[in-house]
């Protein structure tokens, strides 16, 4: 009887050890414990597009501990990454790197590239929001003009879903300027939109034109714009192509 109590003893302290020494791990680990941390592998890519972001759900360091005491996982959070930018694309032989930092420790920093069709040098964004209009629906396209400045004309093809919606009109929203329509087709069309003599260039940001479509069914818009260039008089700047969120 006794040996069988020694034994019950013996499992009982050290499942209180284990769950002690994992309960330190998890809740009470300080700097002096760590070794080294570094990212757990598949966590990161190397590469990614632009605008794109970071699954926060998927981003993990592994925490080395000294003495050869194990290692312990967590979850990255916002707060303890640096370095990630994908609002440009890299250049051909650039990488951009990102660390994460947790309790004064820094992982090895993870080199990645930002891709494109087309490069993307700058902050500049165009943007869609909708407005319901009765059985109409409006969508306002806007400029985020960021770190770009006297902007005189812009290009972009336009799609949208023709099975929910019927193209009506375009309404300029800046004083004298002027929209073309071009390569008009179904579900789809260029415009060249532009400054008269007399019209300002976009130094801030502002709504650019409103474009009118007639609801026709309940599903998805799906208006998009793409292949977009602004010009300043003196260069062309490409923007990525934005969709109605």
């Amino acid at each position: 009887m006794k040996k069988h109590c020694y034994i019950l003893m013996i499992v009982i302290l050290l499942a209180m050890s284990a769950f002690l020494f994992f309960g330190c791990a998890k809740g009470g680990i300080n700097p002096n414990d760590i070794d080294y941390i570094e990212f757990r592998e598949g966590s990161l890519k190397t590469v990614y597009a632009v605008d794109e972001k970071l699954d926060f759900n998927n981003i993990y360091i592994v925490i080395v501990l000294k003495k050869n005491k194990g290692d312990i996982v967590e979850r990255v959070l916002p707060s303890m990454l640096e370095g990630f930018d994908t609002s440009t694309t890299t250049g051909p032989t650039e990488t951009r790197s990102m660390r994460a930092k947790y309790m004064g420790f820094y992982t090895t920093p993870w080199n990645y590239i930002v891709t494109n069709a087309v490069d993307i040098e700058t902050n500049a964004r165009i943007q869609l929001r909708e407005k319901e209009n009765g059985d109409k629906l409006d969508i306002i396209a806007s400029l985020k003009i960021e770190d770009l400045s006297g902007i005189k004309g812009m290009m972009m093809d336009i799609s949208y879903n023709t099975t929910n919606l019927i193209r009506q009109d375009i309404r300029i929203s800046i004083e004298n300027w002027e929209i073309s329509l071009r390569s008009i087709r179904q579900g789809s069309f260029s415009i060249l939109y532009y400054s008269k003599p007399l019209g300002m260039s976009l130094n801030h940001d502002i709504d650019l034109f409103v474009m009118v479509f007639d609801r026709i069914g309940t599903g998805s818009s799906n208006i998009e714009i793409k292949n977009i260039i602004l010009s300043d008089g003196d260069r062309d700047i490409y923007l990525p192509d934005a969709k109605l969120k």
